[in-house]
């Protein structure tokens, strides 16, 4: 996660909050996890970079957790982008990254000969684009992000130089 204190116009805001589930009005307990999330990220501020992980077996309520952490992050801090990014495949990371150029507009971004996970990494990149979140639902395969395992190998409709392109953990600021 990156915190970094600018503000962005209201009409922004709608754009930059992509969480494809709703929030769970019946949503209890998990206020222990979901304040130490709350208070490392008031710590972000000063540390300026920060990563979180729920770590647990299928099931137990994790991307639920997520999902509140999300809505509240809204909630008390609107001028924060939230990007929900599901990952259990390199493809479904690159779809949720293009999703997010185009919700941002990013120039460039339909053109086949750009690299989009570039892209939207160097607009994360930029603090001139103020705070985020991002979100990473279902790691359940390291390699998925860290490579190995021919998972970064193999073209995409994306990036027809896949063989050459690093792990997806390179563009995640």
């Amino acid at each position: 996660m990156y915190y970094a204190a600018y503000c962005l116009p209201d009409l922004v805001f709608a754009k930059l909050f992509i969480v494809p589930f709703s929030q769970d009005d019946h949503f209890i307990g998990r206020e222990e996890i979901l304040g130490e999330l709350d208070v490392g990220g008031q710590q972000a501020a000063v540390i300026k970079h920060r990563r979180d992980a729920l770590v647990g077996l299928g099931g137990v309520g994790k991307s639920q957790i997520a999902i509140e952490h999300a809505y509240r992050v809204r909630k008390h801090n609107p001028q924060t982008a939230v990007f929900w990014i599901h990952t259990s495949t390199k493809i479904r990371f690159e779809q949720a990254y293009q999703e997010i150029a185009d919700r941002l507009e990013l120039p460039g971004r339909d053109n086949p000969k750009v690299n989009v996970l570039r892209l939207v990494y160097n607009w994360l990149s930029s603090e001139a684009n103020g705070q985020w979140l991002i979100i990473l639902d279902n790691v359940d395969d390291g390699n998925v992000i860290f490579g190995g395992n021919d998972a970064v190998r193999g073209v995409s409709s994306h990036d027809q130089a896949a063989d050459l392109q690093p792990p997806l953990e390179t563009f995640l600021p």
